[in-house]
């Protein structure tokens, strides 16, 4: 596995990447505080449920203030 940032399922005993389709990044800076807003969207082109993980590694002084996933039918 090349990448360790981003959202992986298993096919066959082999762990697999799933590429975004589409990536948006909002960053405002207060002081010496910057709040960052990442939104992906990814597809699963197959018609076959996928179980999936998602990895995104951050700073060690970083925090994360919210985590929501939007589902096609839309489930958040």
């Amino acid at each position: 596995m090349q990448s360790q940032v981003g959202l992986f399922y298993t096919v066959n005993q082999s762990v697999q990447l799933l590429l975004p389709q589409n990536v948006h990044v909002k960053v405002k800076i207060i002081d010496i505080v910057a709040h960052v807003r990442l939104s992906q969207t990814y597809t699963n082109k197959d018609r076959t449920l996928i179980e999936t993980s998602y990895r995104f590694p951050l700073p060690y002084s970083s925090a994360v203030d919210a985590f929501e996933v939007e589902f096609s039918d839309g489930r958040i």
